[in-house]
């Protein structure tokens, strides 16, 4: 299973391929506070958000041969960060 802890000594390139996500999640996060989304709840939830979809939407993708999944993910991702930064200004 993917989230199994790895023996102490070994360090899975899984996890270190994760370190690029949670940049992404960050500077995201910084981007969302910086146009008003609330930086201690809502902008990490949806940075979270974002790039949690647009992985799996990628993986779908490659798994269907198109680009519908990504396209739908793109779609519902901007009305949620558009939501986002427009409620709060």
């Amino acid at each position: 299973m993917s989230v199994d802890e790895p023996p102490a000594e070994e360090i899975p390139p899984a996890r270190v391929a994760a370190g690029v996500f949670e940049d992404w999640q960050r500077l995201l996060t910084e981007a969302l506070a910086a146009h008003g989304a609330d930086p201690g709840c809502r902008a990490p939830v949806l940075a979270s958000v974002v790039v949690a979809s647009v992985e799996g939407a990628i993986v779908r993708c490659r798994a269907q041969r198109s680009m519908l999944p990504l396209d739908r993910v793109a779609r519902k991702v901007e009305t949620l960060l558009t939501d986002a930064v427009t409620r709060t200004a």
